[in-house]
């Protein structure tokens, strides 16, 4: 991809630098945004500031943010200050405590927690190599380069034969950064790839340290489907061991496009964008492609009247209200099944536990529970989608069938697990 390049001492800085805030991506809805479409002739290289101008609606509705019960911004938009506001992070590099930006305690965010959040971080690896994410800290001069871009124009378009295009380029859908991972995205409908360079299984922050590994990483070698990429992590090691118990705790975050595909909903050619991006329409009666990607489809009734072309013959569902209470229903029904599957494996955790401290399991049978456990837990973590801020059920609507399995697989490992250690 031929994009801005940094000048030494990154010393380039975009023109976007004369509008404040964090600067996004826009295209009309389809793969292709046309010189047409942005009532001019696209520059082979447009601007973030070029781009804010051609596409208005675009940016404007990617900069609306999602606030939580505590109120913090969890959206796209959100991305700017959760990676360099000064503070006290936890090991994932969330807040734990905002401070001074001279406080002795204050943590920078690891560049690699920037790798898929700006498609800058691509101009870091081309100048320092592996080193940009294996040592870099998120310090000032990094900030600078970015900009405020995070979730920009580049990470999800580029310029080809003069026509503004859909296309994942954040590092992990980059070939030069991760070439087995890179496959699986650029396979995908674009549509997908733009948010499955991010919302994915991915997870081997501590588990590439050179080269060789970063090469030769591939989480989807034997397939994107559960089981095998829980193969594929346990047999890379990248796993944390429960102290007290010794079992492998093999989890990810967000793995939503491995979970989309085979889907009811993606076989009959929806993808990400149509759910999340919808159609919408600005003060001058003119249609654009919403931006607000990470506003909740739920409160979205653009969302709620697609569902409604097939759900209204299946389901007797005839409005948006009751669409919306179809979605939920089905998601308080996933989230209650979990409640009862969680209880069981916290169940088996204290089994394993107790023979763990005061014996009484074969040893052989002691360590085949753990696995089992192990594989329980992975299997409910996958229907949750989301690690580190988990809303059961929520998920329910990308692949139900397999969703749901997820329960049932975990619920009969439970029960396994109990019986070896009976």
């Amino acid at each position: 991809m031929d994009r801005r390049k940094f000048a030494a001492g990154f010393g380039a800085v975009a023109t976007a630098a004369l509008i404040a805030g964090t600067m996004f991506a826009c295209a009309p809805q389809g793969e292709v945004a046309t010189t047409g479409d942005a009532g001019g002739s696209m520059p082979e290289n447009p601007t973030y500031a070029q781009l804010i101008e051609m596409y208005p609606n675009e940016y404007n509705s990617a900069m609306m943010g999602k606030t939580d019960e505590e109120g913090e911004d969890n959206s796209h938009a959100g991305f700017q200050p959760l990676m360099e506001t000064p503070a006290i992070r936890d090991v994932s590099g969330a807040i734990i405590e905002v401070v001074d930006e001279d406080d002795p305690q204050k943590s920078d965010v690891a560049m690699k927690c920037v790798a898929c959040k700006t498609s800058h971080f691509m101009d870091f690896y081309e100048r320092d190599g592996l080193t940009a994410y294996t040592d870099r800290l998120l310090d000032a001069e990094g900030m600078k380069a970015i900009n405020g871009e995070y979730w920009d124009c580049y990470s999800c378009h580029v310029v080809k034969d003069g026509e503004w295009t859909i296309q994942a380029n954040a590092a992990w859908a980059n070939a030069d950064f991760a070439p087995n991972v890179s496959k699986f995205m650029q396979s995908l409908n674009p549509k997908e790839a733009v948010c499955g360079q991010c919302h994915n299984t991915v997870s081997p922050r501590a588990y590439i340290t050179d080269e060789a590994t970063q090469q030769s990483y591939d989480p989807y070698r034997y397939g994107p489907d559960l089981d095998s990429r829980y193969k594929a992590m346990v047999e890379d090691e990248i796993y944390v061991v429960d102290e007290p118990t010794g079992i492998k705790m093999v989890s990810m975050n967000h793995p939503q496009i491995e979970v989309f595909q085979g889907s009811i909903h993606q076989s009959m050619g929806l993808t990400c964008i149509d759910c999340h991006m919808t159609q919408a329409t600005d003060e001058k009666g003119e249609s654009y492609t919403s931006h607000n990607a990470s506003g909740s489809v739920a409160e979205n009734d653009a969302a709620m009247e697609k569902c409604l072309t097939c759900h209204k013959t299946q389901n007797d569902i005839s409005t948006v209200d009751d669409m919306r209470a179809f979605l939920k229903q089905n998601q308080e029904a996933q989230a209650k099944r979990q409640n009862e599957v969680d209880a069981k494996l916290s169940a088996l955790y204290d089994g394993i536990l107790a023979a763990v401290n005061n014996g009484g399991v074969d040893a052989d049978d002691l360590e085949a529970a753990k696995d089992k456990y192990s594989l329980a837990n992975w299997y409910v973590k996958e229907q949750q989608g989301n690690l580190f801020d988990p809303v059961d059920g929520a998920q329910i609507a990308h692949n139900p069938e397999v969703l749901r399995q997820c329960l049932e697989r975990a619920d009969a490992l439970i029960d396994e697990g109990m019986e070896l250690l009976a």
